[in-house]
């Protein structure tokens, strides 16, 4: 036989909890050039870009698209020449 216990509450008696939505994690930007996973280090950039970036800035061949703080997959990427440049005043090699 069962004995009566402790009345419980029903629902309607007890407040309504409801769950506080999930706080917005903050997302990683991630880098500017188009393909790059890497999360942005500065001005848009990961540090492998950045560093590219700067050195098409000193030797005068900056892509006109590399804009500071780009937006992230924004930017095409630029493939740089291997080795030196030629010397200006080298003759062309000969078929």
């Amino acid at each position: 036989m069962r004995t009566a216990g402790p009345a419980q509450p029903t629902e309607a008696s007890q407040p309504v909890r409801v769950k506080p939505p999930p706080a917005a994690a903050p997302t990683a930007r991630t880098c500017a050039v188009i393909g790059c996973k890497r999360p942005h280090r500065s001005q848009g950039y990961c540090a492998t870009h950045y560093q590219k970036r700067r050195l098409m800035m000193a030797t005068g061949r900056l892509h006109a698209a590399w804009v500071e703080d780009a937006a992230p997959h924004s930017i095409p990427e630029v493939i740089l020449p291997r080795g030196r440049r030629p010397k200006a005043d080298a003759a062309p090699p000969a078929p």
